[in-house]
């Protein structure tokens, strides 16, 4: 059963773009347990209260006050994003260019101004991405690299994919995350002559479907 306290820690992570799992990687923290503070009423120690309220930048009170949202938010206005074209859920391709746009959440925008659509391709990341869905890439969130968390990524240069990073000691590792078990971790070691160059694009944020999506 959740709790007021759950019901603002699932609030304020959405609305700073995180995932359970990019939350508890800034805490240090299992995923299981940001879960379980969301859904099971568990709460965290005084410690762990403070570091939270510091990363939200609020007041601890605020942690357990109910939320009341304003008219604005409630309207719940959109304004339209350039989607950029095509990236690769599956091995990496040359990133086609888009043409046109797509209503994003004005609370997104504010959040992430620079933040653009790629259109996801490929089944390499279903669990969280499906095939033909917009990712919210936010460019800016490129460092510190939160292990686990999904980034759009440009292989040479050129070819694009999205998956979980995981930084090794000497390279990255790019991870699907897929009901389809033929997709496996590609490890990119710079110690390896000849081994592809990693730069990372952005963070991925959140996503949309389609107006045209069929179920």
């Amino acid at each position: 059963m959740s709790s007021v306290f759950g019901d603002n820690i699932a609030r304020l992570r959405a609305e700073h773009g995180m995932t359970q799992r990019d939350l508890a990687a800034r805490l240090d923290i299992a995923k299981s347990t940001v879960g379980a503070w969301e859904t099971s009423g568990t709460l965290p120690d005084f410690e762990r209260m403070e570091e939270i309220s510091k990363l939200f930048n609020i007041s601890m009170p605020t942690l357990f006050a109910r939320y009341i949202p304003t008219r604005d938010e409630e309207e719940f206005s959109s304004e339209e994003l350039r989607v950029y074209g095509k990236i690769a859920a599956g091995m990496p391709l040359e990133m086609e260019e888009g043409d046109y746009g797509f209503p994003c959440p004005t609370f997104l925008t504010k959040r992430h101004p620079k933040a653009f659509f790629l259109e996801v391709y490929g089944e390499s990341m279903n669990r969280v991405l499906p095939n033909g869905s917009l990712a919210l890439v936010d460019p800016t969130l490129r460092e510190p690299i939160l292990d686990g968390s999904v980034y759009a990524v440009c292989v040479n240069g050129y070819d694009a994919t999205v998956k979980r990073v995981r930084r090794l000691e000497n390279g990255l590792e790019l991870d699907p995350d897929s009901t389809d078990p033929t997709f496996h971790p590609m490890v990119y070691d710079a110690t390896v002559e000849g081994t592809e160059t990693i730069t990372i694009i952005g963070r991925v944020i959140w996503y949309t479907i389609p107006f045209e999506w069929e179920f």
